[in-house]
């Protein structure tokens, strides 16, 4: 699972190079995956620093309130995600818009095909991602 800080944007959608330039953001759950995916990849980049401080502050403040609202939850349908609250959004202040367009761009070759709903993940300290193929619902057929 991923360390912070938080400015990232994660595309499976991207040729991309390998995650040998920063593997100190990345925790692995065996030596045999940090071995894979330290290969040179065709499926994920990852982009540091992607959101400015103020951008990343901007979509806190509008889910933060909602989000603490919510308890973590520890058991999930397919037991890929332990340790979390999560929330599907698909209306935005028109900064936090902007910014999501930036992105389906970069991450999507056809951006209006993309789903309307954003989904929000919020990991516990304690929480974690398994390697999971996701939900349709979740990355569309992308």
């Amino acid at each position: 699972f991923l360390k912070q800080p938080p400015y990232r944007l994660y595309s499976s959608q991207i040729i991309s190079s390998s995650l040998k330039s920063n593997p100190s953001n990345i925790i692995y759950s065996s030596q045999k995956v940090a071995d894979i995916l330290q290969k040179p990849s065709d499926c994920l980049q990852v982009f540091d620093d992607y959101l400015t401080d103020n951008e990343y502050n901007n979509f806190l403040k509008e889910i933060d309130g909602y989000m603490k609202r919510k308890r973590y939850e520890y058991s999930h349908w397919d037991n890929a995600i332990h340790g979390y609250r999560e929330s599907e959004r698909s209306e935005w202040t028109q900064e936090n818009q902007q910014v999501l367009s930036r992105i389906r761009q970069l991450a999507f070759d056809d951006p209006t095909q993309t789903l309307m709903h954003v989904h929000v993940l919020d990991i516990a300290k304690d929480g974690y991602i398994k390697p999971h193929i996701d939900a349709i619902r979740y990355c569309g057929t992308t």
